[in-house]
């Protein structure tokens, strides 16, 4: 039904332009619906509020840590996942993990009690993305944390590709980057410590689904198009 949207490189790797298409079809959707639950739901009875959660300090400059999970995304998606199956079940994991985190911002609205900017007084470059952050991202939909689900997601895939596993370093920044991650959702007063405990256990959630029950579908289906697509070949 969607192998209409598959181009050969001819090279046993899926071209840009593909990859391009595939992620605006899992990941479009997903963000309207995020933005849209945001805008309609305005109220909630749920505060996952941890004693622990208060004892964490605001600090700004983790938001260049937050937002480096776009370039990320760009990284292990259009450079390090070269063949069709490693990248599709990335983005199968994104849509079972997507379709999970949708229903519990709907059943289940949680609120962060934003630390409070002065757009007045904003003392730096950091102070004045974490504003434009708050604007743009409401406190609404933090539980689970659909960043650290996402980013389990994308260390789990990057993981898969051979320049990762057969370098240590790599794998020990991938790790340390999702660690990053997580402490920069708590630092920046997006999520409370249980939002991102559930985070963790969603994105290794989906990645367990499509790697050990799916997977070998995924890949005998791309392997039985028409296109020519890896035919077996690894060359992640």
């Amino acid at each position: 039904m969607f192998s209409h949207l598959f181009v050969n490189t001819g090279d046993g790797c899926v071209s840009l332009k593909t990859k391009f298409k595939w992620a605006s079809f899992v990941l479009v959707p997903y963000f309207l619906l995020y933005f849209t639950l945001q805008a309609l739901i305005t109220t909630s009875d749920y505060s996952p509020l941890f004693f622990l959660d208060e004892w964490i300090p605001f600090n700004p400059h983790f938001i260049w840590i937050y937002h480096s999970i776009i370039p990320m995304f760009a990284l292990i998606s259009f450079s390090l996942l070269k063949t069709d199956y490693n990248f599709i079940s990335m983005l199968a994991s994104y849509s079972i993990a997507g379709v999970v985190l949708i229903t519990l911002y709907m059943l289940f609205p949680a609120f962060y009690p934003r630390f409070d900017l002065d757009p007045n007084n904003l003392k730096n470059l950091s102070e004045m993305l974490v504003y434009l952050t708050y604007r743009i991202d409401a406190a609404q939909n933090t539980f689970p944390s659909n960043h650290v689900t996402f980013a389990w997601i994308m260390v789990f895939w990057a993981f898969k590709a051979n320049a990762v596993k057969q370098s240590f370093l790599l794998k020990s920044l991938f790790c340390l980057w999702y660690c990053g991650v997580c402490l920069s959702t708590l630092m920046l007063k997006q999520h409370f410590i249980f939002d991102v405990i559930t985070g963790t256990l969603m994105g290794a959630a989906a990645t367990y689904i499509i790697s050990t029950f799916l997977y070998s579908y995924i890949k005998d289906y791309l392997d039985s198009t028409a296109l020519g697509l890896e035919k077996h070949q690894i060359v992640d």
